[in-house]
């Protein structure tokens, strides 16, 4: 029966190191020469190579080979790091453990290992031994399997943040979009495009601006390093428009003007495409103002909560981003003095009829909107200067505004005359005193009187005598005093 014994020492003193007989008959191999492995699955060049999959699932395989002794076992140390972490751990076969340890595979020549369990993203380095018949053990093969599996994310901000018109709507500031990736090893790009997903994708490569004014939804994902695909796309819808309505609200104007209310009306612009509703205010001359919004068909509203005085109306034609082109016309509550004259940017707007009387009217076009005088505009005007040279009209007063500071101018001088007499004479009376301050305020009533219904009627004979009334009522006032006191005498 013949022995093989497997060793690793060199006989020297033996012709032929590698085999030999001695006399008992027992057979020797020497074996000095270590034995190669390399892992082949997952796909590799070389030891040390790194391997990128998003596909991992923990099987390993390989190869091993030794000429002399042959393949007795294969090895593995399998060490995971998550990403972005140092600290590493070690598959025992059952679990991950702290500490180096490591595993056998099934098969020698040809082998393979499955890790067992869920895997999680990072990075598994492999290192394979293999071990001959005569105890050799080789320097190792190792390579590194990066592992992500994760799908990437992709954040969009946008600036700003919120829009500055109506319904979301961007309209003075057109918005920039900025897409940064996420991901837990390395996002390879970014790529998007405007209201398809069916089209090309544009490579995105810094901030960008919508296509252009109007309704507009972006689509946008993320790709990592390892082919991970956005599988949700994200989505994105930016309203933007910064054009006003084509036109304005035309022939705007009040009618049936009571004390407590007015009908306001008007008509679509010319070019009522964009409009989607009116927004109408009514506002008071002392900043009270009343507000409403009609549809796009309506073009009249009932102005309600009125009282005396100068009212402005005005009507937007509003799109759906807050974008308008506005009319304006003033009318006037109760008794007073009409505004008269009209003014206009664009198309001519009518003015209102009502019993207190239509002060004026204004047009406020679209900056882009050529300035249109049509002829009732004309009309207007001529009817603003034809009033004006014919003097008061609806109550408009004839008095020069000087007059109305003279009750105080007369005050003054009378106190001036009886503080004066008195400091002459010496000899104060309160009798006299008393008559003398009557005349003043009794002076002031008549005089106040005169002015309030002279400077408002026209062609009386009241405002004549109001024109000359404070001359003899100051005469008249200095005469009594000195009849008083005494210096004049009685008749």
């Amino acid at each position: 029966m013949a022995h093989h014994i497997y060793d690793t020492a060199t006989r020297k003193d033996i012709p032929s190191i590698n085999q030999f007989r001695d006399v008992l008959g027992l057979h020797f191999m020497i074996d000095t020469v270590n034995p190669s492995s390399e892992i082949t699955v997952p796909l590799n060049d070389f030891s040390g190579d790194e391997v990128e999959t998003n596909s991992f699932d923990g099987h390993i395989e390989g190869t091993a080979t030794d000429a002399t002794s042959g393949v007795k076992e294969l090895n593995l140390e399998i060490m995971y790091t998550p990403f972005g972490s140092s600290d590493s751990t070690y598959w025992n076969g059952a679990n991950w453990q702290v500490g180096a340890t490591s595993v056998k595979a099934d098969g020698t020549d040809t082998w393979e290992y499955d890790i067992t369990g869920t895997l999680d993203d990072g990075i598994y380095d492999v290192t394979s031994h293999a071990t001959d018949n005569a105890g050799n053990v080789e320097s190792t093969y190792t390579i590194k399997i990066i592992y992500d599996k994760t799908i990437p994310e992709v954040l969009l901000t946008i600036d700003p943040t919120s829009g500055d018109g109506d319904n979301g709507w961007y309209r003075l500031f057109e918005p920039t979009i900025t897409l940064k990736d996420s991901d837990n090893y390395e996002v390879g790009h970014i790529e998007y495009q405007w209201n398809s997903t069916a089209g090309s994708w544009t490579t995105y490569s810094g901030p960008f601006n919508p296509p252009g004014e109007g309704q507009n939804i972006l689509y946008y994902r993320g790709i990592d390093k390892l082919g991970n695909v956005m599988t949700d796309l994200g989505r994105k819808e930016v309203k933007y428009d910064n054009t006003k309505p084509a036109g304005n609200p035309l022939n705007a104007r009040v009618e049936n003007i009571t004390a407590d209310y007015a009908d306001g009306k008007w008509e679509a612009p010319s070019d009522d495409s964009d409009v989607r509703y009116y927004k109408l205010e009514w506002k008071h001359e002392d900043g009270t103002s009343h507000g409403a919004t009609t549809n796009r068909s309506t073009f009249e509203h009932r102005l309600d909560e009125l009282k005396d005085g100068v009212w402005t109306f005005s009507v937007k034609a509003m799109d759906d981003a807050g974008n308008f082109t506005e009319a304006k016309v003033d009318f006037r509550v109760g008794p007073g003095p009409a505004v008269l004259g009209a003014t206009t940017e664009t198309e001519s707007l009518v003015a209102g009829t009502g019993t207190g009387g239509v002060l004026g009217v204004q047009a406020l076009g679209s900056k882009n909107a050529d300035a249109e005088e049509t002829e009732e505009t004309k009309n207007a005007d001529e009817a603003g200067a034809q009033a004006e040279d014919d003097g008061a009209v609806l109550g408009e007063s004839t008095c020069a505004p000087w007059l109305y500071y003279l009750p105080l101018l007369m005050l003054l001088l009378q106190i001036i005359v009886i503080v004066g007499f008195e400091f002459f004479r010496r000899n104060p009376s309160l009798i006299k005193l008393l008559v003398a301050a009557a005349t003043t305020v009794a002076v002031i009533v008549i005089f106040n009187f005169l002015k309030d219904m002279g400077c408002y009627v026209e062609g009386s004979w009241l405002a004549t005598i109001a024109q000359w009334f404070p001359a003899i009522a100051i005469a008249f006032g200095i005469v009594t005093k000195l009849i008083a006191y005494g210096f004049i005498e009685e008749a």
